[in-house]
């Protein structure tokens, strides 16, 4: 078998078990192969007890495959004769008592530490752990009873909306995501200057009748210029409407619109010259009184707003809290804090789970980064997380920050290289994993040459570097099918994206009918050959995915047409089957 070109830094996990690590591997690369193999390290020098080992996943599904191959790890090495008998008898313990290591998500995680310490961290000893689901049914019932209270007591914010043109039903999506930051401990809520209206409104009038005086020379068919466009329309609006009414006059200061092009001159006819200092006349006029009015404007129902959510976050707060729930934020929250607040629980815990390893660690947010540092911090009195040094050989982490795409969840590419620092200098080290077992070294060229360009050279505050892939996959015979096919559509198609859809759903679903009838092909690595995987393409060897959703029906029509069996898997298409629609 050929070593790895990355072998190295596989060794240093496997054996370098008293430094703290950030290891960096992408898909393909074994990064749970690794973890596995560190854990079976662990027991296999002594240095923990299982039940000391915590292994957080992003999700269930990983964390039951995890436990899987760890249990199978165990095993393996508890039969092999390379192995002495007396540490095979410690590998034969761990296999006994494997229940005993924590495998699971985060938020299971500090359930536990909630559930054995649950009166230092002020929760329920009988809480409940509640779903996104649950959670968001509580969340509407919430802010139905907010409401209704405001509505029954005639809340004076109620009249405070209602004096900057908003009113309390228009919050109800905003509240949703306002409750999803608790951690957030101040809100900026300064009380705004007082707009001065009757200033604006006169500027807008002298404006208005500026264009009056120049409207002889606005085109009467503007075309794509969008400034004479905004012209009328301003004109207009202060013609039907009230300035002097503060609601109308930021309504119509809110339709107005500036940009760099907004200009196009051979509308204008005679009078291009001038239409460029109308262009400039425009620009100082949205810089100097549009852009500030509206600034103050959004800073005054800013201020409300952010007063009403918190009284709504409140009441969630106290009929969620009330009732013994907890939800996926309290958790994480409740068991950072806890870790936090009081050293004689972080001391309990750092003897409780001596070696922590995180796994997809580029989806951590700034709470989840909190907790494991507290967790395995050597100082159990310091409370700020990002000065916390960890043990030595008591974090392990795993990420690829390529793969950061859940900033809408809260993770967060800079809370990744703050950690990644922290271990740094703590003595821990950061290793690469490079080599791909999973793809064929035609992909791996194409995605290399592809992405090299597209990332920093070194990684940046936002930004990963690109680690390009080595080949580590042994190919079995060579198939048919390799390496990446571009399909060109021609230009009469292209121009029309019904017909461009239809002839590439075409062109793919006829591709695979052929290969399927000729009994075309596909390569295996020897991995796969070995546990039977047939040479000549299947139907499941194929996976057609679309950018959205909603064309997914075509190809399903076509394969079905072609007699080829498939599945359509997040899509909608239910509704537009033959069989539905005959219905």
């Amino acid at each position: 078998m050929t070593t790895p070109a990355d072998q190295e830094q596989r060794d240093h996990i496997r054996n370098d078990l008293d430094s703290n690590m950030v290891v960096e591997a992408a898909a393909g690369t074994g990064k749970t192969t690794s973890m596995v193999g560190r854990m079976v390290a662990l027991l296999l020098e002594d240095k923990c007890k299982i039940s000391t080992i915590a292994a957080v996943t992003f999700t269930k599904k990983s964390a039951s495959e995890l436990r899987e191959r760890f249990h199978a790890g165990l095993m393996s090495r508890a039969r092999s004769t390379e192995v002495s008998e007396s540490k095979r008898g410690l590998l034969r313990n761990a296999v006994e008592n494997i229940e005993q290591c924590f495998i699971g998500t985060i938020h299971s995680f500090c359930g536990r530490i909630l559930r054995e310490r649950p009166i230092e961290a002020g929760v329920r000893v009988a809480f409940e752990e509640i779903d996104d689901v649950a959670d968001q049914r509580l969340q509407e019932e919430a802010w139905d009873m907010f409401v209704a209270e405001a509505y029954t007591k005639q809340d004076s914010v109620l009249d405070e909306l209602t004096d900057v043109g908003l009113t309390i039903g228009q919050l109800g999506d905003a509240f949703k995501k306002f409750v999803l930051y608790p951690d957030v401990e101040t809100w900026p809520s300064e009380k705004p200057k007082s707009i001065p209206f009757m200033a604006i409104a006169d500027a807008v009038n002298a404006y208005v009748n500026h264009i009056r005086e120049i409207e002889y020379m606005l085109p009467v068919n503007p075309g794509s210029d969008k400034l004479s466009v905004e012209y009328r329309k301003l004109e207009r609006a202060a013609r039907q409407r009230d300035l002097s009414n503060p609601l109308v006059l930021m309504e119509i200061l809110e339709g107005c619109k500036y940009a760099d092009k907004m200009l196009t001159q051979k509308p204008w006819g005679d009078y291009k010259q001038n239409s460029k200092d109308e262009r400039d006349r425009w620009e100082d006029f949205y810089a100097s009184t549009i852009k500030p009015a509206l600034s103050q404007w959004r800073e005054i129902r800013y201020e409300i707003i952010i007063r009403i959510l918190q009284s709504a976050t409140d009441v969630y707060d106290k009929i969620r809290i009330g009732r013994g729930l907890l939800n996926f934020q309290d958790l994480l929250m409740k068991a950072s804090e806890v870790l936090r607040d009081s050293p004689h629980v972080r001391a309990y815990f750092k003897k409780r789970f001596t070696h922590l390893l995180i796994d997809e660690f580029q989806d951590t947010d700034p709470v989840q980064a909190k907790l494991m540092m507290y967790l395995t911090a050597t100082d159990e009195s310091e409370t700020q997380w990002d000065r916390c040094m960890p043990r030595p050989g008591s974090l392990f982490v795993v990420g690829d920050p390529k793969q950061s795409i859940y900033r809408f969840r809260r993770a967060d590419i800079v809370t990744y290289n703050r950690v990644k620092e922290i271990i740094e200098q703590s003595g821990g080290k950061i290793l690469t994993l490079s080599a791909n077992f999973r793809t064929s070294p035609e992909i791996l060229k194409w995605v290399n040459d592809e992405f090299t360009e597209r990332f920093p050279e070194s990684a940046t505050n936002h930004a990963p570097g690109y680690v390009p892939f080595d080949y580590g996959r042994q190919d079995g015979t060579k198939g048919d099918f390799h390496g990446v096919q571009r399909l060109d559509i021609p230009e009469d198609y292209s121009k029309k994206p019904y017909l461009s859809l239809g002839y590439e759903a075409d062109a793919i679903t006829n591709t695979i009918a052929v290969a399927l009838e000729k009994g075309m092909t596909v390569s295996h690595s020897v991995h796969e050959e070995a546990k039977g995987a047939k040479p000549q393409v299947q139907p499941g060897d194929f996976l057609i995915v679309t950018r959205g959703k909603k064309n997914m029906n075509e190809y399903a029509k076509r394969l079905g047409a072609l007699g080829i069996p498939h599945e359509v898997t997040g899509g909608t298409v239910l509704n537009e089957t033959r069989e539905i629609a005959l219905l």
